[in-house]
């Protein structure tokens, strides 16, 4: 029986572009076919911006970096890639230009990676939006002066989100609209 991956990312960028109408279909069937993002460069200082705080963020230094988690849930292999774990804490380290409070509230990141470490109690994104590698001493204590660092926090007690559910709706969703074989050719799970 083939299985099909489901990652925060795909489900983000359907409930980003759909649900919330923030962007387009068009922009969801790319990444539903995988395809190169044209402008990299907010993924360049994102990594720049985790390279950073792994290197220098007292709160998960020592921690578990990359995490990679998978879990079967019926036909499909439920993946995600941790950033940090630490003491039943998972870290996200996140870089955005515009933050708003709350930003990550909803993301279905926070359910996936709580259903993949049964044992995390808290999941947590250290959101920043004005980092700068050349301006960094590498010094956190000189460094978090001019870094403005933001935290959300959320425990597992607080989750509402049914996973199994929400992957069924997508499916759903999927093929309501015609994607499921689009969906189907290009998130094969290898496992």
């Amino acid at each position: 029986m083939k299985k099909y991956l489901i990652t925060p990312t795909l489900l983000n960028s359907w409930k980003y572009c759909v649900e919330n109408q923030y962007g387009t279909l068009e922009d969801f069937i790319k990444t539903l076919k995988k395809e190169e993002v044209e402008d990299k460069s907010k993924f360049v200082k994102g990594n720049e911006f985790e390279e950073y705080m792994v290197a220098h963020y007292p709160e998960t230094k020592n921690g578990c970096y990359q995490v990679k988690v998978y879990k079967n849930i019926d036909n499909f292999i439920v993946y995600g890639k941790i950033d940090c774990l630490k003491a039943g804490v998972i870290t996200d380290y996140k870089h955005t230009n515009n933050y708003d409070v709350g930003k990550f509230y909803g993301s279905y990141q926070t359910a996936v990676y709580m259903e993949l470490v049964p044992e995390a109690y808290k999941m947590q994104y250290v959101i920043c939006n004005n980092f700068d590698k050349k301006d960094m001493v590498n010094d956190w204590e000189e460094d978090k002066k001019q870094l403005r660092i933001f935290k959300e926090e959320y425990y597992r007690e607080e989750l509402k989100m049914d996973l199994k559910e929400e992957i069924y709706k997508f499916m759903n969703w999927l093929e309501k609209y015609d994607l499921l074989k689009i969906y189907q050719e290009n998130w094969e799970s290898k496992y």
